[in-house]
């Protein structure tokens, strides 16, 4: 039986550009499998990035990523590859009424997701971006702390 992507602990890869199979269980009960070219290195898991107005996600091998918002900001995403699911989150400072507003690049907004037009102070704001296998790109917002 094929492991799911959840049994794996660390993906690494010794040679450079390997190419491994990753299995992931879907809801209808069958394993769905891609693959996934690797560099010689661990994937890194989370990245924090320094505050920037016009701020770009690279997600070709970070799939969450934070930014403190301490400003307005309008970020963009780059490398995405279709079938991804990437996870950006921004925390609030302690000044209310900041504003994130997502390029054309996060696709379209769920509508019954929130928009950040202003920020609460120290709220944690979660960017959940899916990437269809034809690329059509989605995205939700969540806040916690408000």
């Amino acid at each position: 039986m094929a492991k799911k992507i959840s049994d794996y602990t660390a993906i690494t890869s010794t040679k450079k550009d390997d190419l491994i199979d990753v299995s992931e269980y879907v809801s209808t009960g069958v394993y769905q499998t891609r693959s996934i070219t690797k560099k010689n290195h661990l994937m890194p898991k989370y990245l924090l990035k320094t505050f920037s107005a016009a701020p770009t996600f690279d997600l070709e091998e970070i799939f969450v990523q934070e930014m403190p918002l301490t400003g307005h900001t309008v970020p963009t995403l780059s490398n995405k590859v279709n079938g991804g699911t990437y996870i950006i989150t921004f925390e609030a400072d302690g000044t209310a009424g900041r504003t994130i507003t997502p390029d054309g690049t996060f696709g379209s907004k769920d509508d019954s997701s929130e928009d950040v037009t202003a920020s609460v102070a120290y709220a944690l704001y979660i960017f959940t971006i899916v990437v269809r296998p034809t690329g059509d790109t989605f995205y939700t917002i969540n806040t916690i702390g408000t």
